[in-house]
């Protein structure tokens, strides 16, 4: 784990926010790297991290990664804010945008399963499974 006071070393070429995945008191981490070496032509590098007592612990990658960025929510008029996210194993969703090569730019709905997030997003499905069927919104966390 990195300690709440270390320094990630996050290239200046980076984008990062703090973010709530997972609904415990601690804030997770989300890094979208841009580096050249981080970056191909479907899209660059997304690092994950969990807030941990200590600090962060790096808990995914996901490579191809276009921004923007969203977590995932669903309507529930039972909430304050009237939303709630789109959790899979616990951590919520996350939507990014992918290369789609021939097909231009188009969404991808990330799930956390087996204790991490895809590593290649492009070969994540659309929001609504293959047949692309939006329902869900999303709180835009990087653009």
């Amino acid at each position: 784990a990195l300690g709440a006071d270390s320094a990630l070393a996050i290239p200046a070429n980076s984008q990062s926010v703090a973010v709530w995945l997972d609904h415990d008191s601690r804030p997770d981490l989300l890094v979208l790297v841009r580096a050249p070496t981080l970056c191909e032509l479907a899209g660059c590098t997304l690092f994950v991290f969990s807030g941990t007592v200590d600090g962060y612990q790096l808990i995914s990658h996901t490579a191809g990664v276009v921004v923007p960025i969203q977590v995932r929510q669903w309507p529930d008029p039972d909430r304050p804010d009237g939303m709630t996210e789109e959790a899979t194993e616990g951590q919520a969703d996350l939507q990014v945008k992918v290369n789609g090569g021939a097909f231009g730019l188009r969404d991808a709905v990330l799930r956390f399963r087996n204790g991490r997030y895809p590593r290649n997003a492009s070969l994540e499905p659309p929001p609504g499974g293959r047949r692309g069927i939006a329902v869900a919104n999303g709180t835009t966390v990087l653009r």
